[in-house]
């Protein structure tokens, strides 16, 4: 019995439109609120056992996403089942959820996605 998950990647198609994007979280009449960058990560659950007596389920992806508000705050959250389900639809819908209140979402270009990804993860302020 394994101390850790196997090493496995896990790979979730619906999160192939937001794999390593970022998005512009715009206000009412488009004045930007944040800029969030998104990243797919594997997860594994310990299903049962403790110590060196562990099973772990089968590999899945959460997303962990990283955000700037407009004032210089940073934040991050990590989406898992089942809050990912909807996270999923409103993105694909061009809205995105953040403390309870509905923003509307541009994502980015690949591009666009890779610098704000330099700007806000390169230069993440969180204790490592």
């Amino acid at each position: 019995m394994p101390w850790k998950p196997p090493s496995l990647e896990a790979c979730d198609a619906r999160l192939d439109p937001f794999r390593d994007r970022a998005g512009l979280v715009l206000e009412d009449g488009g004045v930007e609120y944040a800029r969030v960058y998104l990243v797919a990560e594997t997860y594994f659950e310990q299903v049962k056992g403790h110590l060196w007596w562990r099973t772990w389920s089968a590999p899945f992806e959460v997303i962990h996403g990283y955000m700037v508000l407009a004032d210089g705050q940073f934040t991050d959250w990590v989406s898992r089942r089942p809050e990912l389900e909807q996270d999923i639809a409103d993105w694909l819908s061009g809205c995105f959820q953040y403390v309870g209140v509905k923003y509307h979402v541009v994502w980015l270009s690949r591009e666009e996605s890779r610098r704000v990804r330099n700007e806000i993860v390169e230069d993440d302020p969180s204790p490592d």
